[in-house]
C-alpha cells in the first residue's frame, strides 16, 4: 500500500498496494470514508521482530478468540495504523491496523527490514 501524506494526514491512496503483498486497497478505502477526518490521522508505525510469530496464524483459530497480534509483530512485517492515539489525544471510531509484508522498512537511511526480511 502507498499512501501520500499531508502532514499528519492521509491525503489519498495510491494505486501500488501489492508492493507489500496486499491484494486490494478498495476494503480499506471504503472503511475509511465512512470514518470522521481522524481516522485518516497517522496514528503509529512499527516492524515487527517476533520470529516465532506467523503471518498465517489466522487461519487455526476461530474469529472470535483471534485479536491479529501475530499478524502485527511477525519478523519482517511492517505495520502502519491510522485514526485513533489516546496518547496524541486523538479519539474516533476508525482506527485501522495495517499489517504488511514484503516491504522494506529504512530507519535513519538504514534498512531494518528489507523486502519482508527482518535484518
Amino acid at each position: 500500500m502507498s499512501l501520500r501524506l499531508e502532514g499528519k494526514w492521509i491525503d489519498m491512496f495510491v494505486h501500488v498496494f501489492r508492493r507489500c503483498g496486499a491484494e486490494d486497497e478498495s476494503p480499506v478505502r471504503d472503511a475509511m470514508r465512512r470514518q470522521n477526518r481522524q481516522a485518516y490521522a497517522v496514528s503509529h508505525v512499527g516492524w515487527g521482530l517476533n520470529r516465532r510469530a506467523r503471518w498465517h496464524a489466522m487461519q487455526f483459530y476461530d474469529k472470535a478468540d483471534f485479536n491479529g497480534t501475530e499478524l502485527r509483530a511477525f519478523a519482517g512485517n511492517f505495520l502502519y495504523n491510522t485514526g485513533a492515539n489516546e496518547v496524541a489525544g486523538r479519539h474516533t471510531l476508525g482506527h485501522f491496523d495495517l499489517p504488511m509484508r514484503g516491504c522494506t522498512v529504512p530507519l535513519d537511511g538504514l534498512a531494518v527490514v528489507e523486502h519482508g526480511v527482518l535484518l
